[in-house]
């Protein structure tokens, strides 16, 4: 007969006193040796993610916190001399990709430019690119672009003398921004060129319709 420890008696005596006539708590107090713990689902370990809505608030407050609101006016909190852009409608303008990368480096676009690289990290970057390509977006064109006719749109662009404010290929002003990459950069030509026209009212140059969709190419 194998003899078992009175020590192993004794502790195994006082726990089914305790259990009563409750099994549960007789089994919650028994550890078996060599036994793991039932692993926990893989849905449980998992970081929820962020809803879209709460990304894009989230990114409404980081411009607060990182001082973007100092420069740029975004129709919610006005500066008195804003020292870069509108972004009031930035949305309409430009794409979602061109906007991370912009914020991953200024410079690395535009070397120019006076902005300087805000140090973000992936997560808070791609949050303000949730809030400002929502911006604008409200009014713009729904209808889809014409296909575009680059030649006559070059052409267009020279008859125009567009490049007496704008640069492209290198030359031309420094009146207005650089051209280059535009194609990329803009998420809607037609939308851009017509609100130029409203806002450039000492403009001799009047874009109608039909140079917009010349001048569109996808």
């Amino acid at each position: 007969m194998r003899h078992i420890p009175l020590l192993f008696l004794l502790v195994h005596g006082l726990a089914v006193e305790a259990a009563g006539d409750d099994p549960r708590a007789l089994v919650r107090g028994v550890r078996v040796e060599g036994a793991r713990p039932a692993p926990e689902p893989e849905r449980q370990r998992q970081k929820s993610p962020m809803p879209v809505s709460a990304q894009i608030a989230a990114g409404r407050l980081l411009l607060d916190r990182r001082g973007c609101t100092g420069c740029h006016d975004l129709d919610l909190l006005t500066y008195p001399h804003p020292r870069g852009p509108d972004l009031g409608s930035i949305g309409r303008k430009t794409t979602a990709a061109w906007l991370d990368l912009w914020l991953r480096d200024p410079t690395g676009y535009l070397p120019n430019s006076r902005m300087p690289r805000v140090r973000l990290g992936d997560a808070a970057r791609l949050r303000i690119v949730a809030w400002l390509s929502g911006l604008g977006r409200a009014d713009s064109l729904s209808a889809a672009p014409p296909a575009g006719d680059a030649y006559r749109g070059g052409r267009l662009f020279e008859s125009l003398q567009c490049q007496g404010c704008h640069a492209a290929g290198g030359t031309g002003g420094r009146v207005g921004p650089a051209l280059d990459h535009l194609g990329w950069k803009v998420d809607g030509v037609r939308v851009l060129l017509a609100q130029a026209r409203g806002e450039i009212s000492d403009s001799p140059y009047i874009l109608f319709a039909r140079h917009i969709r010349v001048t569109h190419q996808k």
